[in-house]
């Protein structure tokens, strides 16, 4: 049963025509992934995205343009009972 949200924000970083990404492994599942991560409650998208920046990269960025938001029902892949939503922005 489905009981719960996350939203995940993530930035598209281009520079020299090449895309930032992290290699990263979550319990075993390796990816890669944009920079982002978890919104938190009482927090903008926008804000969210500037701030894992800083936390992940120490990059201060702003934000340029809204590229993608997740429309449809995505399952999460690591919880059977979360919803997870994803927001893309340029950076």
């Amino acid at each position: 049963m489905i009981d719960s949200f996350n939203i995940r924000v993530y930035g598209v970083l281009l520079q020299e025509d090449k895309i930032l990404v992290s290699h990263e492994n979550i319990d075993g599942f390796k990816m890669i992934k944009l920079p982002g991560g978890g919104l938190e409650f009482g927090e903008g998208a926008k804000d969210c995205i500037v701030r894992e920046y800083k936390e992940e990269l120490d990059l201060d960025i702003s934000v340029v343009q809204l590229l993608h938001c997740t429309e449809g029902f995505v399952k999460s892949a690591f919880r059977k009972n979360e919803q997870v939503m994803a927001i893309h922005y340029l950076v």
